[in-house]
């Protein structure tokens, strides 16, 4: 009985560093527990309320229908916000199922998936400055001479800023 009870506590201690570790340090694994902890909730809620309607209020499957519209009509702009809250990837699958969606998703998803085929709102300067001196390591100032802040165009996955990368050697002309 002990033995039992130590594995069982030696595995819950375990998979919490094991899940502490992988959120902390690996990007995906983060932004996939983002996107289902953002997700959960209007799953949880589309259960709770076509159970409600079938087995409690013994609904007709117009009324139904009129009850999943209406919770439709609310989460899907929830939706679209957390797929703007994570952006990259999750932006495309958007766009995607925001044009071939049809037959697949609700109407209140493809309307409200719909701007997103228009464009993106663009990341701050400050995440996009923390993105490249992350990924390569020096200052912003180190790298460009100049660098614009307002990005010339956004998207899903990439983002464009005007700039004049700095000479890698003292004869060398500036970059634009």
């Amino acid at each position: 009985r002990k033995i039992v009870l130590f594995t069982l506590l030696a595995s819950i201690l375990l998979g919490t560093v094991t899940f502490t570790a992988l959120y902390t340090f690996h990007r995906g694994f983060r932004r996939t527990i983002q996107f289902w902890r953002g997700m959960a909730p209007l799953v949880a809620k589309y259960k709770y309320v076509n159970f409600k309607a079938t087995k409690i209020d013994h609904c007709s499957p117009e009324e139904l229908e009129e009850r999943l519209n209406a919770y439709r009509e609310t989460t899907a702009p929830k939706l679209v916000d957390l797929i703007l809250r994570l952006g990259g990837i999750y932006i495309k699958i958007g766009q995607v199922m925001g044009t071939i969606g049809q037959g697949l998703l609700p109407q209140q998803y493809l309307d409200a998936l719909k701007p997103l085929q228009n464009g993106v709102p663009p990341r701050s300067y400050d995440e996009i400055s923390r993105i490249i001196e992350k990924s390569t390591g020096k200052k912003m100032d180190e790298l460009f001479i100049d660098f614009q802040e307002k990005p010339i165009g956004s998207a899903s996955v990439a983002q464009v800023h005007k700039a004049t990368l700095r000479p890698k050697n003292d004869g060398d002309k500036p970059t634009p």
